[in-house]
């Protein structure tokens, strides 16, 4: 009896050290790649760091997180960021948000209020990122006051040999007007030379370009394809120039109005680089 309690005894403290050895190693990994990020162009911080999951996982809690790219005009931060994995899973990650995320982006504020924001990150494979999310309950606030509101959200990045394809999808979508879509999806493809994730932010370098293509948008029942071209630079930021069948100009214009100036669609996104207008109607004959 005494040796088998000796052994549970050594074998709890050769765990326990293993855990600890590896939440270690976990942390390490978790501050390289913030310290990577500084390099590819992102300012990310925190003001407090915490682990737990003892014995066979490892939470890890940042606090108070910020996430800019200055070149961009983006900045994010929220209450806390969870980072979670069994220890035997190195390479698949949990992701769980605070109900509430702020993002300023290109001088506008914008809130994101949801519940249950998480994602799944998988890299288990060089260059075959996936990465998955879900939220239930959101809603959507430009510069404090309503844009949208939703009853659930999936998002996907799948990593290819090009770059990446994105998906999102709202469902239960309700807009400032009042007015309900049922659902909206969009897909399209992102592409460059210097494309590439590690582990789940994609880099940022001087005169990099990174091309958006096969934009695809579904706003209830009615299908689009938006034509044209779009990029995202890290010294030029977002610009383009989309067009979009008259048919469907009046769904798109109604979806931009919720959450754009009264007559901005009409004049464009020009003052941020980006034009969206309908495709002229061929005379006819």
């Amino acid at each position: 009896m005494f040796r088998m309690l000796l052994i549970v005894i050594l074998a709890a403290l050769l765990w326990s050290g293993a855990w600890f050895w590896g939440g270690l190693n976990n942390k390490t990994r978790i501050k390289t790649w913030i310290s990577d990020q500084q390099k590819a162009g992102y300012d990310i911080g925190f003001s407090g760091l915490s682990q737990l999951g003892f014995p066979n996982r490892y939470d890890v809690t940042l606090q108070n997180p910020q996430l800019s790219a200055g070149t961009l005009d983006l900045d994010w931060r929220a209450e806390f960021i969870q980072i979670m994995r069994l220890s035997y899973q190195p390479n698949h990650h949990i992701l769980i948000w605070p109900n509430t995320q702020s993002v300023t982006l290109n001088q506008a504020d914008v809130d994101f209020v949801h519940r249950g924001f998480r994602a799944s990150v998988v890299t288990r494979d060089q260059g075959n990122l996936r990465f998955s999310a879900e939220a239930f309950d959101i809603t959507v606030l430009a510069a404090s006051r309503p844009w949208l509101t939703a009853q659930d959200m999936q998002f996907s990045i799948g990593e290819n040999q090009k770059g990446a394809q994105v998906y999102l999808q709202l469902t239960g979508l309700k807009l400032v007007d009042g007015s309900l879509v049922e659902n909206i999806r969009l897909l399209f493809d992102i592409s460059g030379p210097t494309m590439g994730f590690d582990g789940l932010l994609p880099r940022l370098g001087p005169n990099a370009n990174y091309e958006v293509s096969n934009i695809k948008l579904s706003i209830g029942d009615v299908e689009m394809d938006l034509d044209g071209w779009l990029a995202v630079a890290f010294d030029t930021g977002l610009r383009g120039s989309l067009s979009v069948a008259h048919l469907h100009w009046p769904e798109l214009r109604s979806l931009l109005r919720s959450a754009l100036a009264v007559d901005l669609p009409d004049r464009g996104l020009s003052g941020a680089g980006l034009s969206i207008a309908p495709r002229a109607v061929p005379p006819s004959n």
